[in-house]
């Protein structure tokens, strides 16, 4: 049951028992008083009928204002009809979360976010993720370059911790950016999805992702595409399958073209990587790099990938800010080799990457 609605049972159980304690306590005085004066007494109580009605909506209000209920908002959305040609607007974290409440609908960004407010939703357990396992989301969220800013998950004793906790197939992130995200878990925890089974593109993140095991920041499983994303945030956990992108890669999982910076941590763990903890089952890794410091245990952590059985190519770790000098696969470079444009073997610099002088390459 969604705690909206445990939240009024708990206000209703209330006013019964306090308005019961009231009129109990009235009753017999405005017996003596009608007893002895009717016009007194009538009068008498048609006030405290007044004052118990403006208490009662004075303890609702109290009430409804200390409760932070796993939150339905009843905010519109600015305009669309939900369909792919023309999606629902978003321009608040209220109208964001109301996603919930159609999971196969289409969704855009009309502006920036603030959702640093999440940070005192539901008693300090802050965002609910949207969709489970039985519900997974199947429509699309384009970000139109816009960013959400500040986003609050702590539940540390909840796994699938995500934005979205199951991304199903079909559904579609795209083109948008996180930052400053703080979201904390159990197992498969990541700032978009625990769970991919459809498609993520042009979706950045940076901030902070703390849990067990099965962390990444884009996402903790990966059956989908992970296309052109990146990640700069520390990834801190104390388990396996840890990675700065994706926690795991496998079956249909494809990752490419994308990037980690940041800090990836799981002491004294297995399969641990900078940019994927583990690929498995034909999963395929194509023009990635990490640059990320990496820290685990003494087996399968790899300065970009963990463990590696699917097919990984062209791609590459910073040797140096790695701390790693091997990986499960991929190519290990110094730092001046990873910020030179020669040494990435046929990636397009042309419309998918960029690069600097002295800098590593960025997307486009």
């Amino acid at each position: 049951m969604c705690s909206r609605f445990r939240t009024k049972r708990i206000i209703i159980i209330k006013m019964d028992v306090q308005s019961h304690t009231m009129t109990s306590l009235l009753k017999s005085g405005l017996r003596q008083t009608t007893a002895a004066s009717p016009v007194i007494g009538t009068v008498l109580m048609v006030a405290v009928t007044l004052v118990i009605a403006a208490t009662l909506m004075i303890l609702v209000m109290e009430m409804a204002e200390q409760a932070q209920p796993d939150i339905l908002f009843d905010e519109p959305y600015h305009q669309g009809t939900g369909t792919l040609d023309d999606p629902f607007l978003i321009r608040s974290i209220e109208q964001l979360s109301n996603l919930r409440q159609n999971l196969s609908a289409h969704y855009a960004l009309e502006a920036d976010i603030d959702a640093s407010a999440t940070a005192d939703w539901n008693d300090g357990a802050g965002f609910l993720p949207i969709g489970d396992s039985d519900d997974r989301f199947l429509g699309s969220l384009d970000g139109r370059g816009h960013g959400i800013s500040g986003l609050v998950i702590d539940r540390p004793s909840e796994n699938s911790v995500a934005l979205f906790s199951y991304l199903g197939s079909g559904s579609k992130i795209s083109n948008l950016t996180l930052s400053d995200t703080d979201i904390g878990g159990r197992d498969f925890v990541s700032a978009i999805s625990a769970w991919n089974y459809g498609t993520v593109v042009n979706v950045h993140v940076g901030g902070d992702i703390d849990g067990r095991q099965w962390l990444g920041a884009i996402t903790g499983r990966n059956h989908g595409t992970v296309d052109r994303c990146s990640s700069d945030s520390m990834i801190s956990a104390n388990g396996e399958r840890v990675g700065g992108l994706v926690a795991h890669n496998s079956g249909q999982g494809v990752i490419r073209d994308s990037y980690v910076l940041g800090a990836v941590a799981s002491p004294g763990k297995e399969y641990v990587g900078g940019l994927l903890g583990s690929n498995a089952n034909n999963g395929i890794v194509e023009r990635v790099y990490s640059a990320a410091s990496v820290s685990g245990g003494t087996t399968n952590v790899g300065g970009l990938i963990g463990s590696n059985d699917g097919m990984v190519s062209r791609s590459y770790w910073d040797l140096q800010t790695s701390g790693q000098a091997t990986s499960g696969d991929g190519e290990g470079r110094t730092t001046a080799q990873m910020r030179s444009q020669g040494n990435y073997e046929d990636w397009n610099f042309t419309t998918v990457w960029s690069i600097q002088s002295g800098d590593y390459p960025r997307l486009r």
